[in-house]
């Protein structure tokens, strides 16, 4: 056992000599090593860097083995001048990253058979020269855009501008508007009040305004204040030509039962002339006779009437009945039967009642 112990302490002692004699170098000695080399390093760098720098230089003066393309330039004046076919002269373009001492290189560049008059002069090189209009088929040239003629749009006439004018609501009229339309529009959009106050000056200025009138009792009528409308009415019985406010006043007396009083009225008034503008006043002066008890008198206006407007349905209507209440039946059913050849729908409807209602006609029986 003391032997075996002997050699295995004799190899310790050899592994642990091998190990301290051949042992790799610490990070400490590392980065010792690196900081003595780094500006080594850097030295190399720069000088790399300048002979690289230098090679380029002299590789872009020469220009030798490159393959670079060629832009055409004018040929001499005097050659123009002679007559002599223009020319076109390959020179290098110039390297990438140098400015073109001629145009920009998006830019096309004409050749000399292009180019019309005296050429520019070496200091005018450098000025941008645009291109003129190519001939058909000839690539590398845009066509020259027309101009636009001033003339044309000097001689457009202008037209005027829309004026826009807006009035408050209760503004009361200026003296160049229409008190009347004024007062419609009021109406339209239910300003009574304003449009009262638009008639009432209307009449002011023009009594014999017959429209405005009626229009104005029409406004106090619905407002409730029929009294007033009837005071209105008769006032405008002393203006010339009163037979649209006769009618309108004797139509507001008949409603309120004054048959007698709108009777009277309407024959004082009636208009002087058998015009067909006059057939609303007749009809409603027959309706008054009838309400009366005056069927003969108001017989024979509705049969002038039915001479001069046949078409009317109100006409024949009347006419019937007035024929009905003086008994005579088979005369009735004849207008009645007139009625029906208008186009009145409510005279229509009347008078196919009526008609139902009358006895047969014996006579067209037999």
């Amino acid at each position: 056992m003391s032997l075996i112990n002997d050699v295995l302490r004799d190899l310790d002692q050899r592994g642990a000599g091998a190990s301290s004699a051949g042992a790799p170098p610490t990070v400490v000695q590392v980065r010792s090593v690196r900081r003595r080399l780094w500006p080594w390093w850097l030295l190399s760098a720069v000088v790399v860097g300048a002979l690289l720098h230098l090679a380029w230089r002299d590789f872009g003066d020469e220009n030798t083995g490159l393959d670079l393309p060629v832009i055409a330039t004018a040929s001499a004046p005097a050659s123009l001048a002679r007559g002599s076919p223009a020319t076109a002269t390959a020179v290098p373009a110039p390297m990438l990253g140098t400015p073109s001492p001629l145009t920009p290189a998006a830019r096309p560049v004409m050749a000399s058979a292009d180019i019309q008059g005296p050429l520019p002069q070496a200091s005018e090189a450098t000025q941008p020269v645009e291109p003129a209009a190519s001939e058909p088929g000839r690539p590398g040239m845009a066509p020259a855009r027309p101009e636009a003629d001033d003339s044309v749009a000097e001689q457009v006439p202008e037209s005027p501008e829309p004026v826009i004018r807006i009035e408050r609501a209760g503004s009361t009229p200026g003296p160049d508007d229409d008190p009347l339309l004024a007062a419609r529009r009021a109406l339209a959009r239910d300003q009574n009040d304003l449009a009262r106050q638009y008639l009432e000056s209307r009449l002011g200025q023009a009594p014999a305004d017959h429209e405005a009138r009626l229009l104005l009792a029409r406004v106090h009528e619905q407002a409730g204040r029929g009294s007033v409308a009837l005071n209105l009415l008769e006032a405008g019985l002393n203006e010339p030509g009163p037979e649209p406010v006769a009618a309108a006043l004797a139509r507001a007396l008949m409603e309120r039962g004054q048959a007698e009083r709108a009777r009277d009225l309407l024959l004082a008034n009636a208009p002087a002339t058998d015009a067909s503008n006059n057939v609303d006043y007749k009809l409603l002066l027959a309706a008054a006779l009838r309400q009366t008890g005056q069927h003969d008198q108001a017989l024979v206006l509705y049969q002038s009437l039915g001479d001069t407007s046949p078409h009317l349905g109100m006409v024949w209507i009347g006419l019937g009945s007035t024929l009905e209440t003086l008994n005579q039946p088979q005369a009735a059913r004849s207008a009645y039967q007139r009625a029906l050849q208008t186009d009145d729908p409510r005279a229509i409807a009347f008078a196919r009642g009526r008609l139902v209602a009358l006895p047969p006609d014996t006579e067209s029986a037999r």
